[in-house]
């Protein structure tokens, strides 16, 4: 349920124009913050309670974007922008709404999450992303996702960063 805070916080850090909406980041702003806004902004929506803080495609870049810059050593953070960015997926995929749908913007944060990420399978994830990126252009080549050279940079050096034994033989 929407506390009286959490709608003043929403209001406050969100703003709608249109079909835009879209969460601020200020330098004091955590990603838990943001993530709480938007979990807090999806309920809103989809509980009816609240039709003006539908989440988009910017909304969830703000979140993905917090995640992967956090350097605050938080374990998950390359795991939370990953499930954002699938949540996305998911959504699009249900509701063919264009205004949620991922762009290579987001999968390049993924991307940076991961190669910033310490655990030792995290270069693997970022080519299975790559990968998945690169079948879903070359099946659709309307695709809002089309791997750039940032992509390839940013899986490379998440192997160049691996602590995985062979990493760099990849």
């Amino acid at each position: 349920a929407w506390s009286r805070a959490a709608a003043a916080a929403a209001a406050a850090a969100s703003r709608t124009s249109g079909n835009t909406t879209e969460i601020p980041m200020s330098r004091k702003a955590t990603p838990q913050y943001v993530q709480q806004l938007l979990d807090e902004m999806r309920h809103a929506y989809e509980s009816g309670k609240n039709p003006y803080v539908k989440p988009n495609a910017t909304t969830y870049g703000t979140v993905i974007s917090a995640w992967a810059q956090c350097s605050s050593g938080i374990q998950k953070a390359a795991q939370n922008a990953e499930s954002l960015l699938k949540q996305m997926e998911t959504l699009f995929e249900q509701t063919s709404d264009s205004d949620i749908r991922p762009t290579i913007m987001h999968y390049n944060m993924v991307l940076h999450a991961l190669s910033n990420n310490k655990r030792p399978d995290s270069a693997r994830r970022a080519e299975r992303i790559l990968f998945q990126l690169e079948k879903k252009w070359s099946n659709d080549e309307t695709s809002a996702a089309q791997p750039d050279l940032l992509s390839y940079n940013t899986v490379l050096n998440a192997y160049a960063k691996s602590r995985e034994p062979g990493s760099a033989q990849r």
